[in-house]
């Protein structure tokens, strides 16, 4: 029984300055102080946590955003790249088309020299029978 009073003793002159929780353990003010400040760092830190994902969440959709704006781009590209393709083999045809046409314009322009260089030789044969042929007729028939 002494040693049971003698220990309630010894505990007692330990706890002097300790305060009692709602459970009944011995809590100090300093260890209050200490749970407080380790209670609002943890705060601070839910709300860090907190104000992380809230970025993460703004990065995600402005990385998403980001993604559909280069869909809509190459989207845009490939349709412009196709048309491209399209107008290029038009100028393709189209230059042949042309080159058709000059070759038909130089021939049109050959025959139309031959045609002039004929009717000239014809002019030509025509005078000189005209006034040679004439002058032989008038001259022989004397």
């Amino acid at each position: 029984a002494t040693a049971v009073a003698n220990e309630a003793n010894n505990r007692s002159q330990l706890l002097a300055g300790a305060e009692l929780d709602d459970s009944g353990a011995p809590t100090s003010s300093s260890q209050r102080d200490r749970m407080a400040q380790a209670t609002q760092q943890l705060d601070r830190t839910g709300n860090r946590i907190q104000d992380g994902k809230r970025t993460l969440l703004e990065t995600e959709d402005l990385g998403v955003s980001i993604l559909q704006d280069l869909h809509r781009q190459r989207d845009t590209i490939s349709s412009a790249r196709e048309h491209i393709h399209a107008a290029d083999d038009t100028i393709g045809r189209s230059r042949k088309i042309l080159q058709s046409m000059g070759r038909r314009a130089m021939a049109n322009k050959a025959m139309l020299y031959g045609i002039i260089a004929m009717l000239f030789g014809a002019i030509l044969l025509v005078a000189y029978f005209k006034l040679f042929r004439s002058s032989d007729d008038d001259s022989g028939g004397e």
